[in-house]
């Protein structure tokens, strides 16, 4: 385990066994860092948040309150993910993505980088979110679906397993 001086770590925060915490982090209290995670410069990890095991939170990312993100998951630097959200296991979070509060990303799903995910959409198991899309509150997209770059997901809709939305389309 490797903690920065330069760190802050909250009242009843676990930080697991060869986790490190980069400089000027900021791991609020009763929040739990997984065994070998790493936690970027400037991050901040919000209270009960709890990160998994080899997890990777870039320099400067947000988590929020309650937020989990699962073992193996990688968060980019500048990354936004408001309390309650949940990252699968595996998932790939790029540069500048912000994702809404309560918002779900399945295991293995890669959202590109700038893109939004709107509060409580749920993304499937390996779904591809292209970098800049954007997908509204509510929205559910399957298990595998592909979101091209720029393309626009409105309120509630649903967009099935397996299924192509191509560069900068609108849907619902």
């Amino acid at each position: 385990m490797s903690i920065s001086e330069l760190s802050y770590i909250g009242d009843g925060a676990e930080i697991g066994k060869g986790a490190v915490i980069g400089d000027c982090a900021y791991v609020l209290s009763d929040a739990r860092i997984g065994a070998d995670a790493e936690i970027g410069l400037g991050a901040v990890i919000g209270h009960r948040a709890e990160i998994g095991a080899d997890a990777a939170i870039g320099n400067g990312a947000f988590i929020g309150i309650r937020a989990a993100i699962g073992d193996g998951a990688e968060i980019s630097a500048d990354a936004v993910i408001h309390d309650y959200g949940v990252i699968g296991a595996g998932a790939v979070i790029g540069d500048g993505v912000v994702i809404g509060k309560g918002a779900r990303i399945g295991a293995n799903a890669v959202i590109g980088d700038g893109a939004e995910i709107g509060a409580n959409a749920v993304i499937g198991d390996g779904a591809v979110i292209g970098a800049g899309a954007r997908i509204s509150a509510d929205a559910v997209i399957g298990d595998g679906a592909i979101i091209g770059k720029g393309a626009f997901i409105g309120d509630c809709a649903v967009i099935d397993d397996g299924a192509v939305v191509n560069d900068g389309a609108e849907v619902g």
